[in-house]
């Protein structure tokens, strides 16, 4: 009776571990500064041309999110790499900021076992208050203007940069290579479209 019990006992554990484990897995929220959303599972609604991606494009690239049915291991990494999908920076849950050289394959994508395909927000990527042109004292050292702090995906060189920033009349202020941060002075109503660039 006692090893009946001890095997009863053995199955209901391993059967809550498998249960506990899929839970796990089957979490797609994705928890970022501005609170956590659950993405939706779209690759079978994107191509090439799709306006989710023309918008995250700029110079030969795509600057997008990634997230993965499951998390990809150190050779599937390489393979991604091979394949023009640079894998940056990680985000809770299962989710990769990416690099994706064009032309972008929404098929290469699916055959890599990626759920979904995000292109942050403006709210996503900052506080809500420099979107409503909110901007701390500290924060204005010219009249009108923000300096304000941007990571972009990865470094790309200051003159392209540079060149991106003239429409919204916003200059450089320093850049921090090593952190991937550029300070950039921005007239204060052009935050909002600062955040929208495709590199930031």
């Amino acid at each position: 009776m006692r090893k009946f019990l001890f095997a009863v006992a053995i199955v209901i554990g391993m059967l809550g571990l498998a249960i506990s484990t899929t839970a796990q897995v089957t979490d797609y929220s994705l928890l970022l500064q501005s609170g956590k959303i659950v993405p939706e599972e779209n690759l079978s609604k994107l191509n090439g041309e799709s306006p989710l991606l023309r918008k995250s494009i700029f110079n030969g690239k795509a600057y997008l999110t990634l997230q993965f049915y499951s998390p990809p291991t150190e050779a599937k990494k390489a393979e991604l790499r091979a394949a023009g999908i640079e894998l940056l920076d990680y985000l809770p849950r299962l989710s990769f900021t990416a690099a994706v050289r064009e032309p972008v394959s929404v098929a290469s994508l699916r055959g890599f076992g990626v759920r979904s395909v995000l292109v942050l927000e403006g709210l996503q990527k900052t506080i809500p208050s420099l979107l409503q042109q909110d901007v701390p004292a500290y924060a204005v050292k010219h009249s009108g203007y923000a300096d304000v702090d941007i990571v972009l995906y990865e470094n790309i060189a200051e003159s392209i940069i540079r060149e991106a920033l003239q429409p919204l009349d916003a200059t450089i202020v320093r850049n921090t290579a090593v952190f991937r941060m550029v300070t950039v002075r921005v007239p204060q109503q052009q935050v909002a479209a600062l955040t929208d660039l495709p590199f930031v």
